[in-house]
């Protein structure tokens, strides 16, 4: 039973199995354990639950686009094989059905290709995490003390969130990083904050993740290494770096459980203009400064 229970978890996306895979697992072996026989229900839960992951994954406008490519083939076929089937001479006939038959391939696989629609940002997510950013950039310029530091924090982050560093690891706990407010609170109010571009913001039944650039800045640096030329040239460097967070939605509003730094800190996105990695600067995105 443990065997086909894996087996049936490997319907789920990947993403989700990695997620929750553990727990699920976990709760299945507490039901064998426990004497509980309800294995059926158990399994057809798991079905159930596999198929709305991926429906949910897919959008509407491609599964329409698909359904529609195979029918418009179904159709062809028919249609052409009724109309050729008259023809005598068997070499001819089986020609004509080959032929048939990959035209009706093609068919498919073309309304599978137009049901491919590339992804589309989200203009009421945007929103949502614009305002998420803007509202905790706000508080922090305008808290005078632990307290309003300290709130906001809880408004921005759950009490388990974690920072993961771009190797993976954990590098800072919720606990921790509450440890980092009266440092922070000393600063004056215009240097607490920074400039963040956001580059995707994509909701999902419970979850949201955004990804941004955050402090892209273009400074003027003497190349004392020859990293970008010749040694002794100032050049203007544009530096930022690359995070993705994690928010979950809670009774009291969105938290975020999770956040990842991708790049090392003051990456060279650009030398003199000259794109390496270069964010997008798009002035409607832009939270902060």
């Amino acid at each position: 039973m443990v065997r086909l229970f894996g087996l049936l978890l490997k319907l789920y996306p990947v993403g989700y199995r990695g997620e929750f895979g553990d727990e699920m697992r976990a709760v299945f072996m507490a039901l064998t354990s426990s004497g509980n026989r309800s294995y059926l229900a158990e399994f057809a839960g798991l079905i159930r639950g596999a198929v709305s992951e991926h429906w949910h994954r897919v959008s509407w406008r491609a599964t329409a686009s698909m359904t529609g490519g195979t029918v418009f083939a179904f159709g062809l076929h028919v249609v052409m094989y009724w109309w050729l089937a008259p023809v005598n001479g068997k070499g001819i006939l089986r020609m004509l059905e080959h032929l048939a038959s990959r035209v009706f391939m093609l068919a498919v696989l073309v309304g599978v290709a137009f049901g491919q629609q590339p992804p589309r940002q989200d203009a009421a997510t945007l929103e949502l995490a614009k305002s998420i950013y803007s509202r905790a950039m706000t508080a922090l310029q305008e808290a005078k003390t632990m307290d309003d530091m300290k709130k906001l924090a809880d408004d921005l982050s759950s009490p388990d969130g974690i920072s993961v560093d771009r190797f993976g690891r954990t590098i800072l706990t919720r606990k921790e990083a509450d440890g980092e407010l009266a440092s922070m609170l000393a600063l004056p109010p215009e240097r607490r904050v920074t400039q963040m571009d956001i580059l995707w913001a994509e909701q999902n039944s419970d979850r949201m993740i955004v990804v941004a650039w955050v402090l892209p800045n273009e400074v003027e640096q003497i190349d004392t290494e020859g990293d970008f030329g010749a040694k002794g040239t100032k050049h203007r460097l544009t530096r930022g770096t690359l995070i993705r967070d994690i928010f979950q939605r809670t009774g009291t509003g969105w938290r975020r459980i999770q956040h990842d730094k991708l790049f090392p800190n003051d990456t060279v996105l650009a030398v003199d203009g000259a794109s390496r990695i270069m964010p997008p600067l798009d002035e409607r995105n832009r939270v902060g400064k």
